[in-house]
């Protein structure tokens, strides 16, 4: 624990503190807390939590409960690489989704450029650029960004984010490599990288602030409503999966999903069992029925029963094909049992 001493204060966390609310009151990186140090000389107690600022959490797919990573920050740096590992969109629009909707400003960080080309970079960068985001493009070998990094990390509390092995502790180590911080390499027959960094660990910035560095998500749920979608995310027109937070299409749109017409109507999608948030126009949300496809429209349409046997189904819409082959049968079975 900080508590403005030369070295980190050993806490201890009273046992009321989480009375009231077990999963509330966990303790996450950033955390700011009042504290008792007078009953120990090297040594403290907390006592209670302030109230949190900004947050970086996700839900836990083991137990759906949210989980703060980092709190207290003002910026979240999403690092993501082109190759070794390759870039993952849909973990980067998640990431995006969780810090804006946490508070957090967020900034794209294309990191190894060395291994990539021009156009390759490009393409990306310009497409998170389109949407309002401040992109970075790094490379440590060629020392290429990291002075714009530097600029970024003043006087700021930064979060560091990202799968395991795009080279979030090889961006520090560059910046600041009196912390000899761990590093490996990317898996040479996954092409995934390696768990290195263990736990999130925040450390000082001698020109001011403070950098946390993240263990390697391969999975980021964000915690998110469709509203918080339709009303935060810049990248709105893109088609989304709302209780994911991910996008479903790659290219920024801005015509109805269905029939091409331009359009800016942001909807959920009328079959409960899809939550696809996507844009239709006047016309063809009175032919669909406010649905996103021909078979969520035939979804809706059925008897509520026959829904909620389809829900256990994990592509979550069906078609006559498929109503006939496969949920049918399993009416049929439930009637006779």
């Amino acid at each position: 624990m900080d508590v403005g001493e030369p070295k980190p204060r050993l806490c201890h966390i009273r046992a009321n503190l989480f009375h009231e609310d077990s999963q509330k009151n966990i303790i996450a990186v950033g955390d700011q807390v009042e504290i008792d140090t007078a009953a120990s000389e090297n040594a403290g107690w907390i006592l209670r939590m302030l109230p949190r600022h900004t947050k970086l959490s996700r839900i836990q797919s083991s137990d759906s409960l949210e989980q703060v990573l980092v709190s207290n920050a003002d910026t979240v740096l999403i690092v993501a690489s082109m190759r070794k590992p390759p870039f993952r969109s849909r973990l980067v629009d998640r990431f995006i989704v969780a810090g804006i909707c946490g508070g957090l400003e967020t900034v794209l960080i294309l990191s190894k450029a060395d291994l990539s080309i021009p156009e390759e970079i490009s393409s990306v960068k310009n497409l998170y650029v389109s949407l309002g985001y401040t992109v970075l493009v790094t490379s440590v070998p060629e020392s290429r960004g990291l002075d714009s990094l530097s600029e970024l990390l003043k006087n700021n509390t930064s979060v560091l984010c990202g799968h395991s092995g795009v080279g979030k502790s090889s961006l520090i180590n560059a910046l600041f490599p009196q912390w000899k911080i761990r590093t490996g390499d990317v898996s040479g027959k996954s092409g995934k990288g390696r768990h290195i960094t263990r736990l999130s660990e925040m450390f000082p910035i001698p020109s001011g602030g403070f950098i946390v560095d993240t263990p390697g998500i391969r999975e980021m749920q964000p915690v998110v409503s469709p509203e918080e979608l339709d009303s935060k995310f810049i990248g709105k027109n893109f088609v989304f999966d709302a209780r994911m937070g991910e996008r479903v299409t790659e290219d920024v749109i801005g015509h109805c999903h269905q029939c091409g017409k331009p359009a800016d109507r942001h909807l959920d999608c009328g079959n409960d069992a899809c939550h696809i948030l996507f844009i239709q126009c006047d016309e063809c949300h009175d032919k669909c029925n406010g649905c996103c496809s021909a078979e969520c429209q035939e979804f809706a349409a059925l008897p509520i029963e026959e829904q909620r046997v389809l829900r256990k189904d994990p592509k979550k819409v069906v078609s006559k094909a498929r109503y006939t082959s496969r949920i049918k049968p399993k009416l049929t079975e439930l009637d006779q049992s």
